[in-house]
């Protein structure tokens, strides 16, 4: 970063009025989208706060949304939410000279976990299950009942791999050699990935997420977006979150989106054989358990299925996402090596994921 950039962001963090930067470190970021993450010490408060920006297209109305829904879980009792600095004038939300909008939120001490023991996946799922049960009493979005925009979505680009396989799309794709790094690596394994879709397992998969009969389901306020890297343990002790950080794209839609996305993001870090692939309610049987005590709700039979139907379209859809974002729209990742990787993690599961769409599809009544 060049000396005019670090003194804006200094410039940004003193707006604030909090007094001004003492230390200024760059964090480096653990997602995919190279957000520019900087750890703050500011004067005139103590702790220290993570600089961070909201995507460009982020307007103020949605920021000062998620920081709301922030703020009332916190007040509510979930300490791992972590706590957002208000300026001295008022609001949580800062704006530089170019429009963009950040945050100072405070560090969490801890460590993200690829793979849990039980106790701290148990320890997760409590801390989700109390943030539900917090943000269920938001004034912010009042829970109700309707289609999850999770479900229907999936629903929607499953009907577009059906109509437009990406055998069909790779001809039509951006043809410029580098135009996105390692675009030949991504490209072998988008026809990988087609075979296995066009494969009439396959199709009978992709068929029932097009199809599938969800129904209304129950919605609040829920995270979307926890995975593994979001929930930070603590370095001591290892059972205790620390943390969840990076609410930025919290909605509306059913809990279940969150237990399924966390869950499956433990169990994608090793993919497993076809044969031997469990289902959720059976490799974390004790955590969902640790859910259901903590929020004093039983999860259904039709709740579980939703869980594993959430997990197995998750990995036909978020590698639609990556072949679409890469080959299509020529987006432009931080680290090219870490989406590979991403995008061969979920290859490896796509065939135990099209296996268990194709057979038990059918939402249990």
């Amino acid at each position: 970063m060049i000396r005019d950039d670090a003194c804006r962001l200094d410039d940004l963090c003193a707006a604030w009025g909090r007094g001004q930067v003492r230390s200024r470190i760059p964090l480096a970021a653990t997602g995919f989208s190279g957000a520019s993450l900087h750890v703050v010490s500011l004067a005139d408060v103590p702790g220290r706060f993570v600089l961070k920006p909201f995507a460009a297209d982020v307007s103020r109305q949605r920021a000062e949304w998620v920081h709301q829904l922030m703020h009332h879980a916190r007040s509510a009792g979930v300490t791992e939410v972590p706590r957002l600095l208000s300026a001295a004038a008022g609001g949580s939300v800062g704006e530089s000279e170019d429009g963009r909008l950040w945050e100072l939120v405070e560090f969490v001490d801890g460590e993200p976990c690829a793979s849990p023991t039980s106790a701290q996946a148990a320890a997760a799922m409590r801390a989700v299950a109390r943030l539900h049960g917090a943000v269920a009493s938001w004034s912010g979005a009042v829970p109700d009942h309707g289609p999850s925009p999770g479900v229907v979505r999936r629903m929607e680009q499953a009907r577009d791999l059906l109509g437009r396989p990406w055998a069909t799309r790779l001809e039509a794709a951006d043809r410029r050699e580098g135009s996105a790094e390692r675009v030949g690596e991504v490209r072998a394994a988008c026809r990988d990935a087609d075979r296995v879709l066009a494969a009439p397992l396959g199709r009978r998969g992709l068929v029932a997420v097009a199809e599938a009969g969800v129904g209304d389901v129950y919605r609040q306020a829920v995270l979307r977006d926890i995975w593994s890297d979001h929930v930070l343990f603590d370095p001591i002790a290892q059972a205790r979150v620390a943390g969840i950080v990076d609410f930025h794209a919290a909605g509306i839609d059913t809990p279940l989106t969150d237990l399924s996305r966390l869950l499956g993001s433990w169990e994608m870090q090793v993919p497993l054989a076809l044969a031997a692939v469990p289902s959720l309610a059976d490799r974390w049987a004790e955590p969902l358990a640790a859910y259901e005590q903590a929020s004093g709700r039983s999860l259904t039979a039709a709740d579980r299925w939703l869980c594993e139907w959430l997990r197995a379209s998750a990995v036909i859809c978020s590698l639609d996402n990556w072949f679409r974002w890469t080959l299509e729209e020529n987006r432009h990742f931080a680290d090219a090596s870490r989406v590979l990787g991403r995008i061969r993690r979920l290859l490896a599961d796509l065939p135990a994921a099209v296996e268990w769409l194709s057979h038990a599809a059918k939402l249990p009544v």
